[in-house]
């Protein structure tokens, strides 16, 4: 079962996402700060990370990265609704996806997929060398 954690301080989209991606294949742990995200990747296996870049209590680049640092090989979806310039330092950092709001719901299933998919990938390739 791939472990997801989804951070968004907007509580209806946090529940919109979790109704989303509900399947019996992924376990949604849904948080709507950053400090109960990487409290629970500090006790949790976590495979892939859907983050909002504006977040109340911490910068999203610190959410990941304190995450990344326990999960090395997790992915990361970071979502957003902010400016040319905010993009730009997002871009800046690195993030590996990203996606804009709003988003459709085959959207954002489209791009777990594909993060899921290429991260499997990525572990198979490691594996055979």
């Amino acid at each position: 079962m791939v472990s997801i954690v989804v951070v968004d301080d907007d509580k209806h989209l946090l529940t919109l996402i979790g109704t989303v991606l509900a399947s019996p294949l992924y376990k949604l742990n849904l948080f709507a700060t950053g400090r109960s995200a990487i409290e629970f990747a500090e006790r949790s296996a976590v495979d892939l990370v859907i983050c909002d870049w504006h977040l109340p209590d911490l910068a999203a680049t610190e959410v990941i990265s304190r995450i990344q640092s326990q999960h090395s090989h997790a992915a990361i979806l970071v979502i957003s609704g902010a400016q040319l310039d905010d993009i730009t330092l997002l871009r800046e950092k690195n993030a590996p996806s990203l996606l804009m709001k709003p988003f459709s719901n085959n959207d954002l299933r489209n791009a777990v997929v594909a993060l899921l998919r290429r991260d499997a990938a990525r572990t198979q390739q490691s594996a055979s060398l």
